[in-house]
């Protein structure tokens, strides 16, 4: 059998033929190596540096939201002064302003019927840019527009008693007007009657009747059920106008004047 050694001739002249080969293998990974931790050394610094910048953004945003609080704060306590401010320069501009509330009281007091009473009474005030004031008749002064409503519940023992309260509100419109007298300043712009309808009397009239004389003979009313009303009145103003002021009599000049 014949052997041939294909050993090339400078590896059988140097057996250390393959440390060249190692030693660049050696540097190529040491070279990755060094190149990978630089890559993951620069890649904690900006890790750190975007992980402060985070920080120092949520502080920011922590302040911004306590900024925003007292901003809040300061836009309601300069929300209640500017509506105190309104209703001190209301009470202070009018005098019907000041006791308007008194005087829809004694008018709905005053025009109620005997027979008729109220379970419940809410003011309510108007939008007045949503609420465009009619134009006023030639001649005529202008009245202010409906800043308030009054919605109103209650009771009657017939429904004539509850025609006759709402006729009572609607002739405030054409009542007398007096100057000296605030009460004749108010009225009733809008009489509204959103329900009327027969409901229990809720254990007020428990088995009771009630007997009422009219020219056909006499009627008597279970108490049992009762009509049951609710009107939404609209309020409205007299515009009244001043008259000028005018100079007293004695205190003209040419009659104060002592070469006369």
């Amino acid at each position: 059998m014949i052997k041939i050694n294909l050993t090339p001739d400078e590896e059988l002249e140097n057996p250390l033929w393959w440390v060249p080969d190692v030693l660049l293998a050696v540097t190529v990974a040491l070279c990755g190596f060094f190149a990978g931790q630089y890559y993951l050394s620069d890649s904690k610094n900006e890790l750190q540096r975007l992980n402060k910048e985070i920080v120092s953004l949520e502080e920011g945003a922590k302040a911004m939201v306590e900024d925003v609080k007292k901003y809040d704060e300061l836009e309601k306590d300069h929300n209640a002064l500017k509506s105190k401010l309104e209703s001190l320069a209301k009470l202070t501009a009018s005098e019907v302003v000041r006791y308007k509330p008194l005087i829809l009281l004694e008018h709905l007091q005053n025009l109620s019927p005997v027979g008729l009473w109220f379970r419940t009474i809410s003011f309510m005030k108007k939008d007045a840019a949503a609420t465009p004031a009619a134009a006023p008749a030639a001649g005529a002064a202008a009245a202010a527009p409906a800043d308030e409503e009054i919605t109103i519940s209650g009771f009657a023992f017939d429904n004539i008693l509850v025609a006759e309260f709402l006729a009572a509100l609607r002739a405030t419109q054409t009542q007398d007007v007096d100057p000296k007298d605030l009460r004749t300043h108010v009225y009733f712009s809008t009489v509204k009657l959103v329900d009327s309808k027969l409901e229990p009397s809720q254990g007020m009239f428990l088995g009771e009747n009630i007997t009422q004389s009219s020219a056909t003979g006499t009627i008597e009313t279970n108490l049992e059920r009762l009509p049951h009303f609710q009107v939404i009145l609209e309020i409205k103003e007299h515009a009244i106008d001043k008259p000028a002021p005018t100079v007293a009599f004695l205190d003209l000049p040419f009659l104060n004047d002592r070469n006369l």
